[in-house]
């Protein structure tokens, strides 16, 4: 598998939706980059896809207008869920271990665009990963790194376990005003390092992730190689049917309304995509995966109406759809998504309902506010 093929697919605009968040959060506008990277500011659909160049203007945008920033960097790359990824996600998600992801030929491409995530191995143990930049163009390869290693502290533990840890973070930055590293909480650093890397206990590798399913993971593993070897098949026409089935999945003649949306009969319109590879059921089952997926993610619709919305008759084809793709019914999947809290961000939870019921807790937060007037007397 080669970097060119790998830059003639079409990459879901997650990362690129994240970047526009970030900026607007920093109080910056993101229509120059939005520009810069020749997308459209008005179209807004769930399933829009991009070039690899297209992110890649849009990245040195993004670096143009906040500025060299690499603890804003690696902050984002702590907002990117499994939702980012699309249908990459299922990969991830459906590996039977997490040293069975890392160590299964072609999924280190499955890093932040051109970034390779290697294993590192000790006698024969998966104690960690390295970040391999070489690929990468030279004015962005911090950024990749460093937005692809915030990636991994917020993913591998919503992959594994809340119990999740990390060893050691090592990243080749100097931090002399202690931004980057404050952004690494609970985790030892290790900074002007000759390589990046992320280290965890060797026994976490071997743990079964949350929705392990060996038979899914081996299925979506080919899909993908079949995809890297035929990137032709995810060009302009593929992407035109695609999208317009994205639109209209609710439609009962779905086949004839897309054949007459390019101008093609429906046997025509079967014929071009077999050509290609492709079959139309399959383009159908993918698109209607996808939106399931993200509606679960990121709303609370009813069950009953995403399967409508997806051309499900009724709730029980949608859900035996759904347990097809990755293994979970739609209302465990959802669950399991929207209820999952890093072990930072929980402990921090736990830590201030334990004050806030304790009797003692309006005299420290005194004591503390104290403490501050008293601190802030000597600055001042």
């Amino acid at each position: 598998m080669t970097n060119a093929r790998l830059e003639e697919l079409l990459l879901p605009d997650g990362s690129l939706r994240i970047m526009i968040a970030t900026l607007e959060k920093e109080g910056f506008d993101p229509i120059p980059a939005i520009r810069a990277a020749d997308v459209d500011p008005q179209l807004q659909s769930l399933h829009r896809r991009i070039t690899s160049e297209q992110e890649r203007a849009f990245q040195r945008a993004f670096i143009r207008i906040t500025g060299y920033r690499p603890d804003l960097w690696l902050r984002m790359g702590k907002e990117y869920s499994l939702a980012t990824f699309g249908q990459f996600a299922l990969i991830m998600m459906t590996a039977p271990t997490l040293r069975t992801l890392l160590c299964t030929p072609n999924l280190e491409h499955l890093g932040f665009h051109g970034l390779r995530i290697l294993p590192i191995i000790i006698n024969n143990r998966l104690m960690g990963v390295q970040c391999d930049t070489s690929a990468i163009e030279p004015d962005l390869r911090e950024f990749a790194l460093l937005v692809s290693v915030g990636c991994i502290l917020r993913l591998y533990p919503e992959l594994c376990d809340d119990d999740f840890k990390f060893n050691l973070v090592c990243l080749p930055n100097d931090d002399p005003e202690g931004k980057l590293s404050a952004e690494i909480t609970g985790v030892p650093v290790s900074l002007s390092a000759t390589s990046a890397m992320v280290l965890w206990p060797v026994e976490q590798s071997e743990r079964p992730l949350r929705n392990a399913n060996p038979v899914l993971f081996q299925s979506y593993t080919d899909a993908f190689r079949s995809m890297i070897r035929n990137p032709k098949t995810n060009g302009d026409f593929k992407v035109r049917v695609s999208e317009t089935i994205a639109r209209h999945l609710h439609e009962p003649t779905l086949l004839d309304f897309v054949a007459a949306s390019v101008s093609m009969s429906p046997r025509t319109l079967q014929r071009r995509l077999s050509q290609a590879g492709l079959k139309f059921r399959d383009l159908v089952d993918e698109r209607r995966r996808e939106a399931a997926i993200k509606s679960l993610t990121l709303d609370d619709t009813p069950l009953t109406e995403i399967g409508w919305a997806l051309g499900y008759a009724d709730l029980s084809s949608f859900t035996h759809a759904f347990q097809r793709w990755t293994g979970s019914t739609p209302s465990l999947f959802r669950r399991q998504v929207r209820t999952y809290e890093p072990p930072a961000l929980k402990a921090s939870k736990l830590s201030s309902e334990t004050e806030a019921k304790s009797p003692h807790a309006g005299r420290r937060l005194s004591a503390e506010a104290g403490d501050l007037k008293e601190k802030a007397s000597l600055v001042l």
